[in-house]
């Protein structure tokens, strides 16, 4: 009678450490496709396909403009809240379908959206060319955060390099809002 319940104990104890290494194989395979996944998201998202989509996207366009040593920035949103505007009223400019669509116009008549970029952990990532670069390295970082009916929610980054062309930007998006004294700061930051 013992031997036929330590065979059991035996018998279970090997089906136990199956379903182990089954569930460890499992999630080794479920954590490895999740990397894949990541890693892979920005080979799926193929550059054409986002920017055609981001130039469609002016119902939806929510567009920060940062720079990368400093706490400032502007927020041009479309039917956001925002939780604390008292502490900087920049964060929260209101935009709409028409100044979306001219925040468009203007990065493609500049060529900046001629390489789009996807944030990976602290550098970004190009759909373009795969480059990988640090944001510490531009003078100025256009946030773009859109939703695609093909595509889902999108952020793609346009870090810009040149100071003089950062500045143009910021001209250019002063002339579609009001709110010059933000504009004329981010200029001077930058």
């Amino acid at each position: 009678m013992t031997n036929k319940r330590t065979g059991v104990y035996i018998l279970l104890l090997c089906n136990i450490l199956k379903i182990m290494r089954l569930i460890i194989f499992v999630l080794t395979c479920v954590s490895f496709l999740t990397e894949s996944f990541g890693q892979n998201r920005i080979v799926e998202l193929e550059y054409k396909k986002v920017r055609s989509e981001l130039e469609k996207s002016s119902n939806s366009l929510n567009t920060n403009l940062f720079l990368p040593r400093s706490d400032f920035y502007i927020g041009l949103t479309k039917d956001q809240i925002v939780e604390n505007i008292e502490m900087n009223p920049c964060i929260d400019i209101s935009s709409d379908n028409i100044k979306n669509q001219k925040i468009i116009s203007a990065l493609a008549k500049m060529n900046l959206l001629d390489d789009l970029f996807i944030r990976s952990d602290l550098t970004y990532t190009s759909l373009l060319t795969g480059q990988q670069i640090e944001k510490s390295n531009s003078k100025l970082i256009v946030d773009l955060f859109f939703v695609s009916q093909n595509l889902g929610m999108i952020n793609c980054f346009i870090p810009i390099f040149d100071q003089n062309k950062a500045k143009e930007l910021v001209t250019e998006f002063e002339g579609i809002f009001e709110s010059n004294s933000c504009f004329k700061e981010l200029k001077e930051k930058i």
